[in-house]
């Protein structure tokens, strides 16, 4: 999805935001990223044909550089609650973005979602938590592991370990 240019207005920005589905967008100015613009910053104009370069000053620079892992993508989502990211090159010159949809297709790829197999959920203490011996387990019953990942609820002891294996 293209970025918006600083002298765009709020009426064109809305109008893309509708049209491709997302809350946020980027401004730029030439290649030079100036910020990402949210649908509520532009509802709570009074007049939305001003230029975007209005805003400039007000507006949030998140990013990755393009380098970025996946991970650090889904926690500047997660954190920022934002629908689309800029991605920069390590001149801080703008790229392009990616956005939620593109990243679910991500997490399927490395997650071993379209894998056949088993899903398991074990919960445990903190303490007793090794992956080394769940793999040993696993293995001695002649599967293997695709892919795992850990979760822990805030304040407590207690883990639980996901893990898909390579048998239903």
């Amino acid at each position: 999805m293209p970025p918006l240019k600083d002298t765009d207005t709020a009426e064109k920005a809305l109008r893309w935001m509708d049209e491709f589905k997302v809350s946020h967008l980027p401004i730029v100015k030439g290649t030079e990223y100036l910020g990402l613009v949210s649908d509520n910053d532009l509802y709570d104009l009074e007049d939305d044909s001003i230029p975007l370069k209005a805003l400039q000053k007000v507006l949030p620079r998140p990013y990755i550089y393009e380098d970025a892992h996946m991970y650090e993508v889904m926690r500047l989502i997660s954190e920022l609650k934002i629908s689309v990211v800029p991605i920069l090159d390590r001149e801080e010159r703008f790229l392009g973005t990616t956005n939620l949809l593109f990243l679910m297709s991500l997490i399927t790829e490395i997650g071993s979602l379209k894998e056949t197999g088993g899903i398991i959920v074990l919960e445990m203490n903190v303490n007793d938590y090794m992956l080394s011996q769940i793999a040993q387990i696993v293995e001695s019953n002649n599967a293997k592991i695709l892919s795992s990942y850990i979760t822990s609820p805030p304040d407590s002891t207690k883990l639980e370990v996901t893990i898909k294996i390579s048998t239903t």
